[in-house]
């Protein structure tokens, strides 16, 4: 699907910025080790957090292994969970329900009007490895209410609540089916190495239900604790003060409708403000209060507004951020815009000129056509961005912007580009892949069940140059995340009316390898299967220790393997092939339109003929 909700989870930085060198964070000579640990170790607000431990690799939107897990709605978050030195990943997402009934405009009605229904699922945790793996331990997050997990996850709120020296979550979550909301999810660190689920006994109203669109955590009562702050539908902002020990005690701190919040100081005093944004241009209605700032009366509460300039046409602002991009020692403010019902994207920045005074630029990364009129929120133009980063990543010296997106769809160019920074606050949009691009794309196949699964996507031979004749490139290479390798060629083994057999001929860096691939249309349920060959032609890598996973056929050849055959969870549960079968599965009609080894006149029989 072709998503765009343009979400910006901008954060803010004193006058020096996060550096890189060969993906990992390094100190340039300007930024003394003592004050970078005095910084961090005195982090007042949530985007610090966020930022302090991001390096480079950008993973994948929804992990094969687990890509059941969440009907839409992925969102990762970037950190060192169980302080082992190796960056993790946790994944929040929405639910599948199992009372769908997609009515009106939005997500309040997908369900038919009534909240959804269905198991929820809970948080998904991968713990990185020194390998460079990430084996999935989502057990160690305990959910022991009587209806346990996540309804739809909108915000990953990631702090040291509890003051034990490992990272807590609370996840706001706004529910699915109606715009009602549901009782958030708060998990805390405990000394046997997971993270429970807390709601009971560290809330001071566990089951408060709440339409959080939009979250942000911070010390907004400057008493050395981490703070949260929620947005909320009724022209309120919600506030769980923290006793130092994790236990939150709730109040109204504010009185705006916002969808997207971000704390920071605003007015160098020392405390944090909020910024806020939402549906500009509906206030008269009873809608979101337009976007600005609220300053911190310096007790967690906020009163004095001012606004911020608006731009017509781009009224959707669903996330903002905060960061000092020009290094003059303030914030500046992006704010993620899109137009109605989240048709296309824009980015406006906001540069601190001081005294409240801002200058706009806006950056227009997607539009629609100026007739299209959209009728759903899930539209063919709204490609949901949902974060944003924030460092020198091309080591110019520079503040540099990441967009976290999907990148599924015509609109990829989203997800993983930057907003490189040119100086002078101006930005030029680099998709990832292009030049200037640092970004590195993690491959789904560094995402494992468990840690004895047999890694052999890493495990390329050697091959001859002699072995590539008779190969036929393709008109197109195609990338596979599920190998970090890119189809780039094929060898027509056999084909038939409702099949096609061939070698396939992958790249991944300097190493080119085999991997054997069926097409077969099954005109009885009007399915076209995609198979990979573990024991005909060249398999898969060449590795004969993989011909035991060949116990199907593709037409009446034996040696294959599908997804969705019972086999398919013995490989699996032993090796990370799985991620493939399913790529191959999801990506057939692109693979068939670049393969010249078939002729035209076939290639348009299998097209129209075989119903998806």
């Amino acid at each position: 699907m072709k998503t765009l909700l343009a979400i910006l989870l901008f954060i803010p930085c004193l006058s020096w910025g996060l550096t890189f060198k060969d993906g990992k964070q390094v100190l340039s000579d300007n930024e003394p080790q003592a004050k970078i640990d005095n910084y961090l170790s005195n982090a007042l607000a949530g985007y610090q957090i966020e930022n302090e431990s991001f390096n480079l690799s950008y993973p994948p939107y929804a992990p094969n292994v687990v890509r059941d897990n969440y009907w839409f709605g992925w969102f990762w978050t970037a950190q060192d969970f169980n302080n082992d030195g190796h960056m993790d990943y946790l994944y929040t997402g929405t639910m599948n329900p199992n009372n769908v009934e997609i009515t009106g405009e939005d997500t309040g009605g997908v369900c038919g009007g009534e909240r959804c229904k269905g198991e929820m699922p809970g948080p998904t945790l991968f713990l990185g490895t020194k390998e460079g793996s990430y084996i999935l331990k989502s057990n160690l997050f305990i959910d022991n209410r009587e209806l346990p997990g996540q309804s739809s996850s909108r915000q990953n709120l990631v702090a040291d609540f509890n003051n034990d020296g490992i990272l807590d979550l609370f996840i706001a979550d706004h529910a699915v089916g109606t715009h009602k909301g549901i009782r958030d999810s708060y998990f805390l660190s405990q000394k046997n190495g997971t993270w429970l689920e807390s709601s009971e006994t560290h809330l001071s109203k566990p089951n408060y239900m709440i339409f959080d669109h939009g979250g942000a955590v911070g010390d907004i009562d400057n008493d050395g604790d981490m703070d949260i702050v929620l947005t909320e539908l009724k022209n309120q902002i919600t506030c769980w003060i923290n006793d130092g020990f994790g236990k939150m005690k709730y109040r109204v701190c504010g009185n705006v409708n916002a969808f997207g919040i971000e704390l920071g100081d605003m007015d160098g005093d020392g405390d944090l403000d909020l910024i806020h944004a939402g549906h500009e241009g509906s206030a008269a209605k009873g809608g979101s209060t337009n976007t600005g700032v609220v300053f911190n009366d310096g007790k967690g509460k906020f009163h004095k507004r001012v606004e911020l300039p608006m731009i017509p046409k781009w009224t959707t602002v669903s996330e903002v951020a905060l960061w000092d991009l020009d290094k003059d020692g303030d914030l500046d403010i992006a704010l993620s815009r899109a137009g109605h019902l989240y048709v296309g994207v824009a980015v406006q920045i906001l540069e601190n000129l001081g005294d409240n005074k801002f200058n706009s630029t806006l950056h227009i990364l997607l539009e629609a056509p100026s007739d299209y009129v959209p009728t759903h929120e899930g539209n063919e133009w709204n490609n949901f961005v949902h974060n944003f980063l924030f460092g020198d990543f091309d080591n110019d010296g520079k503040e540099d912007i990441l967009l976290v997106a999907h990148r599924d769809g015509k609109h990829k160019h989203i997800g993983a580009s930057i907003l490189k920074n040119q100086g002078n606050m101006e930005f030029k949009h680099i998709s990832n892949g292009e030049k200037g691009n640092p970004i590195i794309l993690l491959a789904d196949y560094k995402f494992l069940l468990n840690k004895n699964i047999k890694n052999f996507a890493k495990e390329i031979k050697p091959m001859s140059i002699e072995k590539l004749e008779g190969y036929t490139y393709s008109k197109k290479k195609i990338y596979f995340d599920s190998l970090g390798a890119y189809l780039i060629g094929a060898k027509l083994l056999k084909n038939g009316k409702n099949f096609y057999l061939y070698d396939g001929l992958f790249e991944k860096g300097e190493d080119k390898f085999f991997i054997t691939l069926c097409s077969e249309y099954f005109k009885k349920y009007k399915f076209i299967g995609n198979k990979v060959g573990f024991d005909y032609g060249n398999g898969f890598m060449q590795n004969s220790d993989l011909k035991k996973y060949g116990k199907s056929g593709c037409d009446k050849q034996g040696g294959f393997l599908g997804h969705w055959e019972d086999d398919a969870q013995l490989l699996k549960e032993e090796t990370n092939i799985l991620p493939f079968l399913l790529e191959i599965e999801k990506k057939w009609n692109k693979t068939l339109d670049n393969l010249l080894i078939i002729s035209s006149e076939d290639k348009d029989y299998y097209q129209n003929n075989w119903l998806r």
